[in-house]
């Protein structure tokens, strides 16, 4: 069952079918990343801003860990430096960055988020080194 909710957020954030979000995040959910607030609305305003940023961001799970209730992810994203990120004017590169994510899941839900984002690796892209 936890897979499955990976599995959706995964399709969720590659359409940017935020309209998936309430069967995914649970009302309380807690953001620990500091990036953004916690709670649903949060989580949809997020991944709008991430589609803003990147249009055609791509996820892919390249490896999970998945039990009774604990969501683990090791995640890589692609896509093309087309908006200003992070300061970085556009450069129409494409970029990858990874993350490794952990979820606590309640009620067929993610209730809580942990993360790590390779930001260095990201800005090093970003200016084209």
């Amino acid at each position: 069952m936890n897979a499955a909710i990976l599995d959706r957020y995964v399709a969720a954030i590659n359409s940017l079918d935020v309209s998936a979000f309430p069967g995914i995040f649970a009302d309380g959910y807690i953001q620990h990343s500091g990036r953004s607030p916690s709670g649903l609305s949060a989580q949809i305003e997020n991944a709008q801003r991430l589609h803003a940023a990147w249009p055609d961001l791509h996820m892919q799970v390249e490896d999970r860990i998945i039990d009774a209730n604990k969501v683990v992810a090791r995640c890589l994203y692609a896509a093309t430096h087309t908006q200003t990120v992070r300061g970085f004017a556009p450069t129409g590169r494409k970029i990858t960055f990874v993350t490794i994510d952990i979820w606590r899941v309640e009620g067929e839900k993610f209730a809580e988020h942990w993360d790590l984002v390779d930001l260095a690796g990201m800005e090093k892209q970003l200016a084209g080194k």
